[in-house]
């Protein structure tokens, strides 16, 4: 008996010491549960205080404040004080978030800058559709088409720096997708795809990398589309339908304001000699002699009329500030010169021409801030040369030799011809109709001037550009190149309502954007090149170009 009362003893030791040791255990586990549950509610915290210095972040890039802001989210709430300049350029964060029985505050300073952008800086932009004929070369610049793109080239070809700083063209599978994608794209409604059935690019009929449509007019709030969520290519973030940045039709009517003065429907002489009687009426049986002197004897602001002027056949100089007004035709013989000096004017109420025969040449000289109008056409077949002044007419002007024009602006209602070799250099040029350039000539084009045209514009030549030139053209309807294209040395830019085309090989520096909505009862191509493509970005510029901004946010400080 004495050792089975022993042997119990010792179980029930045993038991308890079990028990001891389970409920030891349990205690343990429940502790490390709580542990486990405090470190997760305080990882969670500092999470969400994270997560509101990143709202503050997008907060600051899309909606900058001005003054105090406060941002609330799921389970925290930030402050944004904004400091340093008008708008700010720096910010305090201070984000709050509480898990549970844990709180979290994270700190931070932001600074945010802001990048003025152009997207014709970047690539080729079209409303409609890209198609090119011939080989590709993209070096570094992009192709969109808002509808897709079809590229007859089995071997597109990528070029960008490799490690050694050497430009590298590769095929389509030695890029990374990363790159394809940035550099091929289409906008989330694209329906053509066809780069000689290439999959890196397409998916079906659809292009591989869809984004927000970069073309024209976003839809109305009311639409459907508008909250369609896409990704803006342009700035680099996400966005809708209805807010994506995009590249707009060109605002003719603004232009022909801004650098004109006039609404699209003026008449250019009409405008310019409203409100401006005759001071001197010059009359007599010899008018060129008469009118020299009264020329000569003219105080600045006067406005000297004559009828019936017979051809100009010596050197006739307008002073400055004086107005020559004409009733009739004017014409300016290939023995004659005419001279403005600078604020002078010439009013033609008929049709002014300069005359050539031969190697025998008129001449009209246009000097700085003096001013040629007609009420008819201009049909200038002598030398043109225009240096800080303007020619307009009513109806079109015709430039058959050689000119040049400096800080100059053109403007012809009913259209412009170019039959010789201009040479524009920072000047603009308008068309209240097309603009066509003739022949095999090529117009030198130098710094930032612009071609403005209503409707066409067409070269039938080829066009250059001088060294670091960056020409602009603007078209109401479409832009045509009927030779081969070039500019190694510069850059261009063409902004079309309508339909670019490329009739040869085209080595292009600049960008394109062209909505694509002239004559597509036949075709929906925005941009057609009917030969190779070689592309090329730039880093000049055009002061015409349509800019959006981008606001970088960046975090110089946090805890």
């Amino acid at each position: 008996m004495k050792r089975e009362g022993f042997a119990l003893v010792v179980a029930l030791g045993v038991m308890v010491a079990v028990l001891m040791l389970g409920l030891s255990l349990s205690f343990l586990a429940q502790g490390n549960l709580e542990s486990a549950k405090n470190l997760r509610e305080k990882a969670q915290a500092k999470a969400l205080a994270e997560g509101g210095v990143a709202h503050a972040v997008a907060f600051i890039r899309a909606n900058p404040p001005t003054a105090s802001t406060t941002l609330t989210g799921d389970g925290y709430t930030v402050t944004v004080t904004p400091s340093g300049g008008n708008p700010p350029t720096q910010y305090e964060v201070v984000s709050a978030a509480t898990s549970g029985g844990a709180r979290h505050t994270a700190k931070a300073v932001l600074t945010r800058t802001v990048e003025v952008r152009t997207a014709f800086r970047e690539g080729w932009f079209t409303g409609r559709r890209i198609v090119v004929n011939g080989q590709i070369q993209l070096y570094g610049a992009r192709l969109h088409g808002d509808e897709g793109y079809t590229l007859n080239d089995q071997d597109p070809r990528i070029c960008l720096p490799n490690a050694s700083g050497t430009v590298e063209c590769k095929s389509l599978n030695q890029v990374d997708e990363a790159t394809r994608k940035a550099l091929f794209t289409g906008s989330i409604y694209a329906s053509q795809c066809n780069p000689a059935n290439n999959s890196l690019l397409c998916q079906g009929s659809k292009p591989v990398s869809l984004v927000c449509p970069v073309w024209g007019n976003p839809p109305s709030q009311n639409d459907a589309s508008y909250n369609t969520p896409c990704y803006d290519s342009l700035k680099g973030v996400m966005a809708t339908v209805g807010t994506a940045t995009r590249i707009p039709a060109p605002n003719l009517s603004n232009l022909w304001s801004t650098h004109l003065g006039l609404a699209q429907a003026d008449n250019p002489y009409a405008k310019a000699t409203a409100g401006r009687p005759c001071t001197l009426s010059v009359t007599g049986n010899n008018l060129l002699s008469a009118l020299s002197a009264a020329l000569a004897g003219a105080q600045s602001g006067a406005v000297i009329c004559v009828q019936n002027l017979p051809d100009l056949n010596a050197s006739l100089t307008i002073p400055s500030g004086v107005t020559l007004r004409v009733e009739g035709n004017f014409k300016v013989g290939k023995d004659g010169a005419l001279t403005l000096a600078s604020g002078a004017r010439l009013e033609v109420n008929g049709e002014l021409q300069v005359d050539a025969q031969g190697n025998q040449r008129g001449s009209l000289s246009v000097g700085t801030n003096a001013q040629v109008v007609t009420q008819n056409n201009a049909v200038l077949d002598g030398t043109v040369t225009v240096n800080g002044g303007k020619i307009l007419s009513n109806g079109e002007i015709q430039f058959k030799a050689d000119s040049t024009f400096t800080n100059a602006t053109v403007y012809g209602k009913n259209g412009l011809q170019f039959n010789a070799e201009p040479t524009f250099t920072d000047s603009k040029v308008f068309s209240g109709s097309g603009i066509t350039f003739n022949g095999n000539n090529r117009p030198l084009f130098s710094g930032a001037s612009a071609l403005v045209a209503q409707n066409t514009i067409t070269f039938n030549g080829r066009l250059q550009s001088s060294a670091n030139a960056s020409p602009l053209l603007i078209s109401g309807g479409n832009v045509t190149f009927n030779g081969s294209y070039s500019n190694d040395q510069s850059a261009s830019f063409i902004w079309a309502t309508g339909k670019v085309t490329l009739n040869g090989n085209a080595t292009y520096r600049g960008g394109i954007a062209a909505g694509g909505e002239v004559d597509t009862s036949s075709s929906n191509e925005g941009i057609a090149v009917n030969g190779g493509l070689t592309l090329y970005t730039t880093g000049l510029n055009n002061d015409l170009l349509p800019t959006y901004t981008v606001s970088a946010v960046q975090v110089v400080w946090r805890r």
